[in-house]
């Protein structure tokens, strides 16, 4: 097993790059053989050795079905997944005094479907549309900036979606937030969801502004009978940082809903739906009934049926995947060990310096004064302190696209397909599953969205608006942050020449090389073993990149 439990936090240490797995991984482009830099930890964070191991060697051996403690190996399993919550709460400053948290299938958005659940949300609408009593209906406030799931469940279960007001950057105004409560204080229940980081600008919501609104109208306002919860969509904050469920800044918290998949050694984990005990209604059966949340049905009748008085396990229907959940607990635990002040700190470093060197290059772009003009615009508040390291931009240029004032750019999946091809560069291109939010960054007026609208009913994916998206991770060193800089510099640079070479599919919004087919991969039981996946050493990295980035350039039109 790969050792690097003598890990001291906050000192950097090969341990660290070595137990990445596909850190080093070399793929095949159409430009021949390169070595990966995977900068979409956004999405997916990388398979963790140490984690992989763990679980490989201590734990399988063991498993079985949980929900059982008569048999070692059952018995063992239920322990694990016990652990796992109490593991989980400690790392949110919490216990099962006060929290539960439950897994909850596919990252944040299962939290989000389960929560709904867990409120009776569609029940409770469809409830007031019977009784034609508006004031029945749920009131449900985001920022500007929220993933799709944070909206979608809460559209269809029937609720009133509000987004509070913000500035340009989707920075949302307190204050308007604060007179949305009090002016729909009159509906039985309001609902804050916010998300703690944007997705696609990693700006940073202030949680204790909220929790101090949320908390003066709980102890001043709240009429009886009404009912007001506070929720943070923490999928796109805990891979860089830890929210402190304890302390007074965050202690009107009901619910976080959490994406483990996105951590570091976090892939094949379970979302996590982290639940206040006193925001949940234990007079109502479980939200999904099945084997394990009972203790006792003798009968068929609703009245010969006993629920268990543990949410825990009256929240944990049928066999739960006990390892996916173990496995989001070591994350937690992985980010202790590195170093949750490392990480804020080697991020905050490299994001940065990312932001200068594209400014820099920016500079020099208007300097030459390009026709069309050059410029990699990097969306979101140009606060660096009050981001991390996510950024999401265009390159404008002689392109096939043109932004909501006319100016021409480059498709963004044409840039994600070029970075991949002739640099090795992973990352993400589209709307990154936050559409409102595109719509204000990319200042796309509403009759033009309706116009988009249109043309995607019809299958025309290219016509979908969005970005590049890229993170620059804790564990990049400079030379990768250099890497990347000079492979989108490049591409501003002489993309436009590239462009004959591609085509691009209307149906689908990719750009693959002209008479170049998509690599074929085998899945296959009795193929898959055969695969070669080849790797660079660690030390051989830099010279990789140095010398990608020269022929790519050697090469350049």
């Amino acid at each position: 097993m790969t050792d690097i439990l003598t890990y001291q936090p906050g000192i950097p240490n090969d341990q660290i790059l070595q137990n990445i797995i596909g850190y080093s991984t070399i793929i095949k482009t159409p430009f021949g053989q390169k070595l990966a830099l995977y900068a979409d930890h956004t999405a997916t964070g990388r398979p963790f050795q140490l984690i992989e191991d763990i679980i490989a060697q201590k734990i399988k051996p063991m498993l079985a079905n949980s929900h059982t403690e008569t048999s070692l190996m059952g018995y063992f399993s239920t322990q694990m997944l016990h652990y796992a919550e109490e593991s989980i709460l400690a790392s949110f400053k919490v216990n099962k005094s006060t929290h539960f948290a439950i897994p909850t299938g596919n990252g944040a958005t299962g939290a989000f479907e389960r929560l709904t659940k867990i409120l009776r949300i569609s029940d409770i609408t469809k409830q007031a549309i019977w009784e034609k009593n508006s004031q029945g209906i749920p009131y449900v406030y985001i920022t500007p900036y929220e993933h799709h799931s944070n909206i979608l469940s809460w559209q269809l279960s029937g609720c009133k979606l509000q987004k509070v007001q913000s500035d340009s950057y989707g920075n949302m105004h307190i204050n308007d937030m604060k007179e949305k409560l009090f002016q729909n204080q009159n509906q039985n229940v309001q609902i804050v969801s916010v998300s703690a980081t944007s997705n696609v600008t990693s700006q940073r919501t202030n949680l204790s502004k909220v929790n101090d609104v949320i908390k003066e109208y709980r102890e001043k306002h709240l009429q009886e009978g009404h009912k007001i919860y506070f929720i943070v969509d923490a999928a796109a904050f805990c891979s860089h940082n830890r929210l402190n469920l304890s302390q007074n800044g965050l202690s009107e918290v009901d619910f976080v809903c959490i994406s483990p998949h996105k951590h570091l050694g976090g892939a094949e984990a379970t979302g996590i739906l982290i639940s206040r005990l006193v925001a949940y209604d234990s007079t109502q059966p479980p939200s999904f009934p099945g084997g394990g949340t009972v203790k006792a049905v003798v009968g068929l009748d609703v009245e010969q049926t006993w629920y268990d008085d543990d949410p825990f396990a009256r929240e944990m229907p049928g066999t739960p995947n006990a390892v996916g959940f173990y496995r989001a607990a070591l994350t937690f635990e992985l980010q202790d060990k590195i170093g949750i002040e490392y990480i804020l700190e080697k991020e905050e470093q490299n994001a940065k310096y990312f932001y200068k060197r594209i400014q820099e290059i920016n500079q020099e772009f208007k300097k030459k004064e390009y026709i069309p003009p050059r410029d990699i615009l990097i969306y979101g508040d140009p606060d660096i302190e009050i981001r991390y390291d996510v950024f999401s931009f265009n390159i404008y240029g002689p392109g096939t696209n043109t932004d909501s004032q006319g100016k021409s750019l480059f498709h963004p999946n044409y840039v994600a397909r070029l970075l991949n091809d002739i640099f090795g560069i992973q990352v993400r291109s589209g709307c990154s599953c936050a559409g409102p939010y595109g719509v204000l960054l990319l200042g796309i007026p509403e009759k033009k969205a309706t116009e988009i609208v249109g043309e995607l009913l019809q299958g025309y994916e290219d016509v979908k608006p969005g970005w590049v998206r890229l993170d620059t991770f804790f564990s990049f060193e400079k030379y990768e942050i250099d890497y990347i800089v000079e492979a989108i510099k490049s591409i501003a640079m002489w993309g436009e020449k590239l462009q004959r070479f591609y085509e691009l599919d209307q149906n689908t919004g990719q750009w693959t090389l002209r008479n170049n087919s998509h690599p074929t991969f085998s899945f296959q039981l009795d193929e898959v073993m055969n695969n070669v996946i080849d790797q660079a050493s660690l030390d051989e990295r830099d010279e990789y990149f140095r010398k990608q980035l020269q022929i790519a350039l050697c090469q350049a039109p």
